[in-house]
């Protein structure tokens, strides 16, 4: 599992995140670990288009509205 994920350390992909306005420190988060592209506030969620790291990605999987 180790050499998985130095393998997919540094490649990356952008990914359209829908988070919960309950949790909304993730999207902090998001600023820490990735790129944010762009944010928008729609209903009760937040739509981050982020690129992020494939092994960070991984950590916010429930929450992908689409690639």
């Amino acid at each position: 599992a180790q050499a998985v994920d130095a393998q997919l350390a540094g490649q990356s992909s952008r990914v359209m995140l829908r988070i919960p306005q309950s949790k909304a420190g993730l999207v902090a988060r998001l600023h820490q670990v990735g790129r944010v592209l762009e944010e928008s506030y729609e209903d009760n969620a937040i739509l981050v288009n982020v690129e992020l790291d494939h092994a960070i990605e991984s950590q916010f999987r429930e929450f992908i509205a689409c690639r």
